[in-house]
């Protein structure tokens, strides 16, 4: 009797293994078609781990997996890298109950710096592990991906703020023009010419009419852009045969309308207190000034 319940009992099991063998060929083809499918790639995984001896392997999955294997060991460079994932990856398709393709994925796409992809990657490979340690393991890998994850995010936001800041600051580069009226009365041609000698240096050139003017004697200090404006300090000076005298300091802000057409130079005036010289003219104090300049042609 008891020999029969141990026959029976090899029967049932080797009818279940033939069964689920059985079952992996479409469950494979089914995913071919949809392998967005992550339930039934956990689904395949699994039952390829429950089977014994292990499903064999096809040659064309071990042809893919030799080079994406050879890609990877000699990758120099971030696409070479992705090159390997690219090779794994048609091993994966071919052969997606190996458990190992899955966890060589997770090790490429992180080197790859493929965050998300690595993550997804082992955590595919968890699913066919029942050893405490190894799932351990493999949870304190994901853990470290989803600070990967987190760091590469704030690495696109201050990416992208940068990008922002350096397309705004492209808006005041060119030459500028606005009309004035002398005490004659006569109209004059008032041009501004902002130039971008580097990321943070800046050269603002004026002229008038058909001239323009030295830079130099400008007095243009302490450059900065921020939040879309250009900020910087210009000395009041006084130009005598000597030499010129610094007589006030203006903080100048300048914008750019949405447009990108008009440009604004507003001009808050601290005179120095005291004078540093009595040549200065006496001081009017917090004046300001304002300028619209349209975008020359």
């Amino acid at each position: 009797m008891e020999l029969l319940t141990v026959g029976a009992a090899i029967l049932i099991a080797a009818s279940t293994i033939a069964g689920q063998t059985d079952q992996l060929p479409s469950l494979v083809a089914q995913l071919q078609k949809t392998p967005a499918d992550n339930a039934l790639r956990e689904k395949i995984i699994k039952l390829a781990s429950s089977i014994t001896p292990s499903p064999a392997v096809p040659d064309e999955a071990l042809k893919f997996e030799g080079r994406g294997r050879f890609a990877f060991n000699n990758s120099t460079s971030l696409a070479e890298v992705n090159a390997a994932a690219d090779e794994y990856e048609k091993a994966v398709a071919i052969a997606p109950w190996i458990a190992g393709y899955y966890s060589d994925l997770c090790k490429i796409y992180e080197k790859a710096k493929r965050y998300p992809d690595a993550k997804r990657n082992c955590g595919f490979y968890l699913v066919s592990l029942t050893d405490r340690d190894e799932i351990n393991e493999v949870k304190a890998r994901m853990a470290g991906l989803d600070y990967g994850i987190e760091k590469a995010g704030d690495s696109k936001v201050q990416a992208d703020k940068v990008e922002a800041e350096e397309n705004a600051a492209k808006q005041f580069i060119g030459t500028w023009a606005r009309t004035a009226r002398d005490g004659g009365g006569t109209s004059h041609t008032i041009r501004e010419r902002v130039e971008r000698v580097s990321a943070s240096q800046w050269r603002f050139t004026q002229g008038m009419d058909g001239s323009w003017f030295d830079n130099d004697t400008r007095g243009i200090h302490d450059i900065r852009f921020t939040r879309g404006q250009l900020h910087f300090l210009r000395d009041d000076l006084i130009m005598y045969p000597d030499g010129p005298i610094i007589c006030g300091v203006y903080e100048v802000t300048v914008t750019v309308s949405s447009d990108a057409n008009r440009l604004t130079w507003d001009e808050q005036t601290t005179p120095l207190a005291p004078n540093r010289s009595m040549r200065c003219p006496l001081p009017k104090y917090f004046a300001s000034s304002v300028w619209e300049y349209r975008r020359a042609k």
